[in-house]
């Protein structure tokens, strides 16, 4: 099963990146895709919210209604009485069938419009009459998490938990039926008051009512384990953020030779791919906490060459050491690329604040390295 992640340009793209790369770091059966990005056309009208209350409340829906006719920057808090312009769901819901006609995507499979844009019932997200296409809203996050919030963490939940509830629902009425009024801590929590999202996050469980449906609507088990998997995982994540700041102490990481990947363990088990290159000069530098001057790097030549036959999966002796004698030439851009590279891929997974000391960079003591400490280094 593919879930399609399409965007309007007001969502950056660097953050729907994050959203996509995160979703996709627990594997399974299902496939999120990216879909590309979509124009919406002019809002339906303007809402005003006159004080805190309302902007923190999503309105009621009547079940009763014909629902079938709806075919990390810096955040500036809102000032009320605060005005903005807003979709309708059916427009909303329009422009993604629209998308799903187009592209031909299968039946089966979920497309979810990621938008800065307020609908208007004021709900972080819902679904369409098939139950296979949705929008998520994607602002004001930091609203409800605080200022620094990572965004994509509650938005792949928003976008995991919509799948679940497309797979255990026959149409919007049991959808809305199935809420919880009060909250639980279960995903299918209303959250009238939207603050109360982050409890639901921040558990990330399902309650036992919740589970009987999905079990008896036989939702296939190899898609819940992969969407508990990344919900957990967001929780985890969530959690370790909240307490670093007081445990002070950086993530476990376990570096998987065979999978080619960085596991931060404390971090919902997220995990950071490099390629050969890039994880044999991670090993080296691993290797030596000490650090390693640049310039002299070709003094490791030997057991650069070491690591890089345990990872690439090459038998040419001579062009695996050819890609060796660029690797540690200073004079040479291929290492500054590396380098950059294995940054940009830590500050993708967890931000650039918290990846501070996993990435290599000048030590204290003017050569390279990596801070992280050593204990909690696991190489399997």
């Amino acid at each position: 099963m593919k879930v399609y992640l399409v965007r309007t340009a007001d969502f950056q793209l660097e953050d729907f990146e994050n959203v996509l790369n995160l979703l996709n770091a627990y594997p399974g059966t299902i496939d999120f895709v990216d879909g590309g990005t979509v124009e919406l056309d002019n809002p339906y009208g303007s809402k005003i919210f006159r004080n805190k209350t309302k902007f923190e409340h999503q309105e009621q829906l009547d079940i009763m209604c014909s629902m079938s006719e709806y075919s990390t920057k810096r955040y500036e808090r809102p000032i009320f009485p605060l005005k903005k312009k807003y979709y309708t769901w059916k427009q909303l819901f329009d422009e993604v069938e629209y998308y799903r006609n187009e592209q031909h995507v299968d039946l089966n499979d979920f497309v979810f419009l990621l938008t800065n844009q307020y609908n208007e019932k004021n709900w972080f997200a819902f679904l369409g009459p098939s139950l296979r296409t949705g929008f998520i809203h994607t602002d004001d996050w930091p609203w409800f998490f605080g200022d620094g919030t990572d965004i994509r963490y509650p938005i792949a939940y928003e976008v995991t938990t919509w799948v679940l509830r497309g797979l255990m629902c026959q149409n919007q009425k049991e959808i809305v039926t199935r809420f919880h009024k009060k909250t639980v801590g279960c995903v299918n929590d209303f959250c009238k008051n939207k603050t109360e999202i982050t409890i639901k996050m921040r558990t990330a469980d399902v309650c036992d009512a919740c589970m009987q449906v999905m079990k008896n609507k036989d939702v296939p088990p190899h898609y819940l384990n992969q969407l508990f998997s990344v919900m957990d995982g967001i929780r985890a994540n969530l959690m370790f953020r909240k307490r670093i700041g007081i445990i002070n102490k950086d993530s476990r990481i376990k570096i998987d030779l065979d999978a080619k990947k960085i596991f931060l363990t404390d971090f919902g088990n997220l995990d950071v791919r490099l390629n050969p290159k890039e994880l044999s000069l991670y090993l080296l530098f691993i290797h030596h906490k000490e650090g390693i001057a640049l310039n002299s790097l070709h003094d490791h030549n030997e057991e650069l060459f070491t690591y890089y036959q345990k990872v690439s999966g090459r038998f040419n002796k001579d062009e695996m050491q050819n890609t060796i004698s660029l690797l540690v030439n200073y004079l040479d851009g291929e290492l500054h690329t590396t380098l950059s590279r294995i940054k940009s891929k830590f500050k993708k997974a967890i931000g650039t604040e918290l990846s501070e000391n996993y990435y290599i960079q000048v030590l204290p003591t003017g050569v390279h390295g990596i801070p992280l400490n050593r204990e909690g280094v696991e190489i399997v």
